[in-house]
């Protein structure tokens, strides 16, 4: 499983993942269904590294939605 170190190189990575909703086309959504089950840990390792940095305060939920275009 890859080790995030920096807030940036996390986000970057969930950006490779980032689809527009089955159920809408005005909104898009983390799709974990477009990698492989081997490359999946790497994606929730990033997500995890996110949520952390969220909850120390380093980021926003908002500010990271806005990154990654998920509005």
């Amino acid at each position: 499983m890859k080790t995030f170190t920096s807030l940036n190189e996390a986000v970057d990575h969930l950006s490779k993942i980032v689809n527009w909703a089955e159920s809408s086309v005005k909104q898009k959504r983390l799709d974990f269904n477009m990698v492989t089950a081997s490359e999946q840990p790497s994606y929730e390792a990033a997500l995890q590294f996110v949520a952390q940095a969220i909850k120390r305060g380093e980021i926003t939920r908002e500010e990271f939605n806005r990154r990654l275009e998920i509005d």
